[in-house]
């Protein structure tokens, strides 16, 4: 199970499902440490903590760099063997909540 502090952020999941060749951007102010396949966070400006699990990992370890919903999506599918609606929707679910927590952002 994914948690997360709600904090507001000025893109929206919907932003990205709208043009999804924007980029998918990390924030700078987390320190991330990987413990037992789930990743513990820590916002340094907010001074909150995050925690992703499952799919969540990947996904981080995948905006290390700016990426698309896309290519985010299709390098998943690949990597998972799943198909593209229902990764979409995986996908978009783990954003959804991160954009709202402020650790990442929409660009």
């Amino acid at each position: 199970m994914t948690h997360y502090h709600r904090h507001p952020s000025p893109a929206t999941m919907s932003d990205l499902i709208s043009n999804p060749k924007q980029s998918i951007v990390r924030s700078s102010d987390l320190v991330a440490v990987d413990m037992d396949g789930a990743l513990v966070m820590l916002h340094i400006e907010q001074g909150s903590y995050h925690g992703l699990d499952g799919i969540g990992p990947r996904i981080w370890e995948l905006i290390g760099n700016p990426i698309s919903l896309d290519d985010l999506t299709a390098t998943l599918c690949l990597e998972y063997d799943i198909d593209p609606a229902t990764c979409r929707l995986d996908v978009s679910a783990v954003l959804e909540d991160m954009i709202r927590a402020g650790i990442v952002s929409v660009r």
